[in-house]
């Protein structure tokens, strides 16, 4: 890494975990604010993808804990999911708008939002969906059969 990256993301987490000592910002801003501070640096210093990618996960997860309190306890889950899908989503429309192949982003995108959209039917109150809830090891062992008795191509 380049030292005028990581001068700019050591000042910046100092200014950042001084403010917090202080009780200036709480946990969640703290994590929002070192999450764009690192989203300014990829801008900063030539696009470097893992800057983009550590500071909208992490903003993420500060939007998370800083409204977590809102949404009921079966809610809460999901969300994390869907904020982290679409923080690597952000990765890939922003790396897309400067001219890089981020193809790669799409998969933990639609992964995670696949998951949430899964935790969030399975925990809602739908009968039909809390009787399915009870045999999803059947699907584990219907999905472990059919990858030990089907034979793989290559």
């Amino acid at each position: 890494m380049n030292a005028r990256i990581v001068g700019t993301v050591l000042i910046v987490s100092g200014l950042v975990i001084f403010a917090s000592m202080a009780g200036i910002i709480t946990g969640d801003r703290f994590l929002i604010l070192v999450g764009a501070g690192l989203i300014v640096c990829y801008a900063m210093y030539g696009y470097r993808t893992g800057l983009l990618v550590v500071g909208t996960c992490l903003s993420a997860v500060g939007i998370f804990t800083g409204t977590s309190a809102y949404y009921a306890p079966w809610m809460r889950g999901p969300l994390l999911f869907l904020l982290l899908g679409l923080a690597f989503s952000i990765v890939y429309l922003v790396e897309t708008i400067i001219g890089k192949n981020s193809r790669w982003a799409l998969y933990p995108t639609f992964g995670l939002l696949g998951v949430f959209g899964l935790l969030f039917l399975l925990r809602s109150d739908h009968p039909v969906l809390n009787t399915v809830w009870g045999y999803w090891p059947v699907v584990l062992m219907g999905l472990g059969l059919w990858l030990v008795l089907v034979p793989a191509r290559r």
